[in-house]
């Protein structure tokens, strides 16, 4: 009988023991997480790309955007140098277009209130979260690293459809730009070329309620615009067809 209760006091010793070791683990893996993932808020999310991994995705899709926004700034500029007397930037389409970008944002918080349990490994934790998947907390080169689970990482891959709509109208900007450059066109022939090539890609991500009036630019098939800018590997290759389209050599 003593045998016994000494048993179960053993193993509730080494219950408490264990629970105990959890809980470090786990306020451990909340501060790492509070310093790499922090970065994300405290410097920019390009900043706390070196402090994460499994997330490329996410990263592409940021960078591609913001140079989407600097195409949006060049465009602006372009509009007001080249047609200084027609009262600058007035396409509804590229305010429109403007909702291809969405916000966002990793805080700590994010992870920290989805910890669920968490144990000490080799150089490191690995952290269950509240759907069962592993975030591995992972020391290289005196800096921590998150390193996410396949599945969480691959819920990024939501965000493909908005990526490839960034990537056209990345490609229609310079495309149209060096067009009416190149072949000296009208303000009025410019917005009509932007806005008939990225009309297409608004109404197919949002439908066409959300903009009724940019549905007099539906002259294209979404499939013929990504067809069209498909062909284009180079600034180069733009330069080409636009000088055998408007017969320029």
């Amino acid at each position: 009988m003593k045998s016994g209760m000494a048993l179960i006091c053993l193993m509730l010793l080494i219950m408490s023991g264990t629970s105990e070791a959890n809980d470090n683990a786990k306020d451990q893996s909340i501060s790492i997480i509070n310093s790499a993932v922090g970065v994300c808020q405290t410097r920019g999310m390009l900043a706390c790309e070196p402090h994460i991994r499994g997330a490329d995705f996410l990263f592409k899709y940021i960078r591609l955007f913001d140079q989407v926004a600097e195409l949006d700034d060049q465009f602006k500029l372009f509009l007001s140098t080249n047609y200084p007397s027609d009262g600058g930037v007035d396409f509804d389409i590229i305010q429109a277009s403007l909702n291809l970008s969405m916000e966002i944002t990793i805080t700590p918080e994010q992870f920290a209130s989805r910890i669920r349990d968490a144990h000490q490994v080799e150089n490191g934790y690995d952290v269950t979260m509240d759907n069962g998947q592993i975030l591995k907390l992972r020391k290289e080169n005196n800096d921590w690293v998150a390193i996410f689970p396949p599945d969480m990482g691959g819920q990024f891959k939501t965000m493909q459809p908005f990526y490839t709509a960034g990537l056209l109208k990345r490609s229609i900007l310079i495309y149209r730009m060096l067009e009416a450059d190149m072949a000296d066109l009208s303000k009025d022939q410019l917005e009509e070329n932007v806005s008939t090539d990225i009309a297409p890609i608004l109404v197919a991500m949002f439908g066409k309620e959300k903009w009724p009036s940019l549905v007099k630019w539906l002259v294209k098939d979404v499939n013929e615009v990504i067809k069209f800018y498909s062909r284009f590997s180079t600034i180069d290759d733009m330069k080409a067809y636009i000088i055998k389209q408007h017969n320029l050599s």
